[in-house]
């Protein structure tokens, strides 16, 4: 069969037509077909996409505001020591009981309350010395080390990011700083702060930016100081120094505990 200039043949056309005889509304039925000629479809198909593009935007706003009040109220950094300190603590529940030490050899009041087995308070602490050998490091404490700070430290990361760049944001900062930098825009902004008016301070320096930027030093020094044996900074412990400091309140605690009950 023929086919007109828009794909329909003879015959489908004839049948379109009398489809629309049988089912149409006499009255109506030719004002109905001329209004959806007239119809735009393009035009209603970009106002929809407007109009969800605005829905899509806002809901953009407002989530990205959430997250802004979850850093600056200092919930996400909050949550984020939570989780390495509980991070390291099971790893190194797992490490010591991978290599034979035993738990609950120390009562939870040992200063008053002598261990029920001397004997295993003995190899628990010869097994903690030998932990803590980095020379000799018989048991993999280094490897075990790394393995924990390379878990936490992509965490660290991003959360540092994040805060550059909300900061970014309120004042013009660049997303990233190395620390001479972030000291210098931090003095800036602090000077501005001292000469701004009583009214004016929270609006030029506020509280939550302040301790942003704390944070943001303290967490990229603590990344520095990483695997740097030579330079220590009595307020600043990197990862491994967290994870080699459970080791050592053990050792501590099996070492009073053997001079107050060992005779």
């Amino acid at each position: 069969p023929r086919e007109d200039e828009d794909g329909m043949s003879d015959l489908a056309e004839e049948e379109h037509y009398r489809y629309l005889r049988r089912y149409r509304f006499e009255p109506t039925w030719r004002r109905a077909l001329q209004e959806l000629q007239a119809f735009s479809f393009g035009r209603t198909l970009l106002e929809r996409f407007r109009r969800y593009s605005i829905i899509t935007d806002t809901a953009l706003d407002y989530l990205q505001a959430e997250a802004q009040r979850e850093y600056s109220s200092g919930k996400k950094k909050s949550e984020l020591s939570q989780k390495w300190l509980l991070d390291i603590r099971e790893s190194v529940d797992a490490f010591l009981k991978n290599v034979g030490y035993k738990f609950n050899v120390l009562p939870k009041n040992y200063i008053e309350c002598p261990p029920e087995n001397i004997a295993d308070l003995k190899s628990n602490l010869h097994l903690l010395e030998e932990i803590l050998d980095c020379q000799q490091d018989k048991y993999g404490t280094q490897a075990m080390i790394r393995r924990v700070s390379a878990m936490i430290y992509p965490r660290i990361d991003s959360f540092v990011a994040q805060c550059l760049s909300i900061l970014g944001d309120s004042f013009g900062w660049p997303g990233s700083l190395g620390s001479a930098h972030m000291d210098l825009l931090d003095a800036q902004r602090k000077q501005m702060y001292e000469a701004a008016s009583p009214e004016e301070k929270e609006n030029v320096y506020p509280r939550w930016a302040r301790d942003m930027v704390m944070d943001v030093k303290y967490l990229t020094r603590m990344k520095e100081l990483e695997g740097n044996r030579t330079v220590k900074e009595r307020d600043i412990v990197p990862i491994s120094g967290l994870v080699i400091s459970c080791f050592v309140r053990n050792l501590k605690e099996h070492q009073t505990a053997l001079e107050l009950w060992g005779n």
